[in-house]
């Protein structure tokens, strides 16, 4: 047989992907040292499908390998002894030649000193080691939080660090609480230093607490407040006075406009109709005119004659009116 490039003759009939042959340091060639069958990779070259029940394929060279040799992360991916060492097929076991990598208790293959936590554990427990872009790092399971090498509940970390670096975080995941130590008070699921806790608060619930030159804990309060005690961020008193003016001032705008449109509405439906009434009834009423007197020729003579006639000597005038 020719064979095409990149596959390989083995025996006599048949050709293999290069990276699915195995020789184990003879001369004789053998496909995925009899413990799997080659296929195309996703890149198009050969890689191992292993019998999954004994053996994993290592990502670096295709080849199957011991489970043994294989780290915890259940990856098909995953390289032999995670790229640290060597297997030995024989005890099923990793020597780990790398000076980066170790070792550890209970754990197959070797870790990557970035994945050993201060415990001298895998990612303390609580995760795996992943190889990403080329460097080696702890991936924390869920509730947990990467700090440096360590995985740590998530409740017991705050800004300060781990319980606020006052106390010592117990239990697991979702239900850690830290258990502070004296001079410590437990607020939450953290420590705080007591002086900054009073009723239930932080620095009465409007600051937070920071060690001034990392020795005395002192309140550092919210933009708008102020320290009102030693501890405690409140409004301060010029600022309350001076909210406690505007109150009123409104209130007495407030009451002014209310008052001024109570007064237009009186005397717009009271005072202005009843004015309307008292005028229409003292205009005087328009009634037949009287007629003119009308003189005739005759009392116009004797009015002519009333008004000339000399007054006779000892009669009364009275008289003279009843003509």
């Amino acid at each position: 047989c020719s064979c095409n490039p990149g596959t390989a003759l083995v025996d006599t009939n048949i050709c293999v992907y290069s990276e699915c042959i195995s020789t184990d340091g003879s001369t004789s060639k053998t496909i995925c040292k009899g413990r799997g069958v080659c296929t195309e990779g996703t890149t198009g070259t050969g890689i191992c499908r292993c019998d999954g029940s004994r053996y994993r394929t290592d990502k670096k060279s295709g080849q199957c390998f011991a489970k043994d040799c294989f780290g915890a992360h259940e990856s098909i991916l995953s390289e032999v002894c995670d790229g640290g060492g060597e297997c030995n097929e024989d005890t099923k076991t990793c020597n780990c030649n790398s000076p980066d990598f170790q070792n550890l208790p209970g754990q197959n293959g070797c870790v990557h000193t970035n994945c050993v936590s201060s415990d001298s554990k895998l990612c303390s427990g609580f995760g795996a080691c992943e190889k990403i872009d080329g460097s080696y790092r702890c991936l924390c399971a869920s509730h947990y939080t990467l700090v440096k090498k360590d995985c740590v509940p998530t409740r017991c970390l705050g800004s300060g660090g781990l319980c606020n670096g006052g106390g010592e975080c117990s239990g697991e995941g979702a239900s850690a609480n830290c258990s502070c130590r004296q001079g410590w008070a437990s607020h939450g699921a953290l420590c705080y230093p007591a002086a900054c806790v009073s009723n239930g608060l932080i620095c009465g619930g409007n600051g937070r607490c920071v060690f001034e030159n990392g020795v005395t804990p002192t309140c550092v309060c919210n933009e708008g407040f102020s320290l009102t005690g030693d501890f405690v961020c409140g409004v301060p008193a010029s600022s309350n006075k001076s909210s406690a003016g505007t109150t009123v001032a409104i209130v007495v705008v407030v009451l002014l406009v209310l008052a001024a449109a109570a007064g237009f509405l009186v005397w717009w439906f009271v005072i202005r109709p009843r004015k309307g009434g008292v005028l229409r009834e003292r205009a005087p009423k328009s009634g037949p005119k009287l007629p003119k007197p009308q003189l005739s020729r005759n009392s116009s003579l004797t009015a002519s004659m009333y008004s000339t006639a000399p007054l006779l000597s000892g009669s009364r005038q009275s008289s003279m009116v009843q003509l």
